[in-house]
């Protein structure tokens, strides 16, 4: 008779108890751990974390991990192929089939998720939002949608963004330098612009939904400061810092001056008012969307 012991699964965490733990291994996924153990599936699953519409996983995951994840113990599928990447086998078929039918090791089930792009990463999105805080992010969505209604009503308002902005901004004259002096003035608005927008990427690929749409609102920040700082470029009304020391320059003048562009200054200006309004528009509208889908999931106790 055989002896049932408890293993937990790898990716989802769930225990289960089975008499064939030597088989099943100790790093599968969710639903691929439970069919072969004969348990229920893990509990609380995100249906929307679906990459392979084989198995539902806690957390997203390239195909490439998901393929090395899940592999079978037993028989050998008919109409498989070789995986390029190594001596395994791929199976393309319906995933109860090579459930019920199929027994041999090493062999992986991959199914294409044929959903729109669109489709897939709204279901992420949906997916990540489940048992996330959404009172934490309210505060942070609120602050935004203050610091904008402030800026419609006097676009000299300085939030506590711009202690920050300014030092990015002095950064970029550094930065950009070598490039030469026009550029070494473009630079600094430039550079302020530049980082929250690499923000971006970087919280796409942590897959962090609500940080891509605060990046957008501090990017939004920086187009109205530089909005506010180019539509001075005639006037020079405004005070200059240096962090260098000597007589501060007036970059959007000098700028402007230099490509005989000061007669255009409004509609620069007015362009870097639009980029920022916009992308605050994003930032409000995203946030206040992801937070919700998390208050809801929150409601119904998902």
């Amino acid at each position: 008779m055989a002896t049932s012991s408890w293993i937990r699964c790898g990716h989802c965490l769930t225990k289960i108890q089975t008499d064939r733990a030597r088989e099943v291994g100790l790093d599968l996924l969710c639903e691929t751990c439970a069919r072969l153990a004969g348990a229920p599936p893990a509990p609380s699953l995100p249906s929307a974390d679906i990459l392979d519409d084989a198995i539902p996983s806690a957390r997203r995951e390239s195909s490439e991990q998901i393929v090395e994840k899940i592999w079978r113990v037993t028989g050998r599928p008919p109409g498989t192929r070789e995986d390029p990447r190594g001596d395994r086998q791929i199976f393309n078929g319906p995933v109860d089939e090579a459930f019920e039918v199929h027994r041999l090791p090493n062999v992986v089930i991959r199914k294409a998720d044929d959903r729109p792009i669109v489709r897939r990463v709204l279901d992420d999105v949906d997916g990540w939002t489940r048992g996330r805080w959404w009172f934490v992010r309210l505060p942070i969505l609120l602050f935004l949608a203050y610091v904008w209604i402030r800026v419609v009503a006097d676009p000299s308002y300085q939030s506590i963004f711009k202690g920050l902005n300014l030092g990015i901004h002095e950064l970029g004259h550094y930065v950009f330098a070598p490039f030469g002096e026009l550029m070494a003035a473009w630079g600094g608005s430039l550079f302020q612009c530049l980082v929250p927008l690499a923000a971006i990427p970087m919280f796409v690929k942590q897959r962090d939904y609500f940080a891509i749409f605060f990046a957008f609102g501090w990017l939004a920040t920086n187009f109205f400061d530089v909005a506010f700082y180019a539509e001075d470029a005639v006037a020079m009304a405004l005070p200059l810092v240096t962090p260098g020391g000597g007589h501060p320059v007036h970059d959007w003048n000098y700028i402007l001056g230099a490509k005989g562009w000061l007669r255009h200054t409004e509609s620069i200006a007015g362009l870097h008012w639009f980029l920022g309004h916009l992308s605050m528009v994003v930032a409000i509208g995203g946030g206040a969307w992801v937070t919700g889908r998390m208050l809801v999931h929150s409601l119904r106790g998902d």
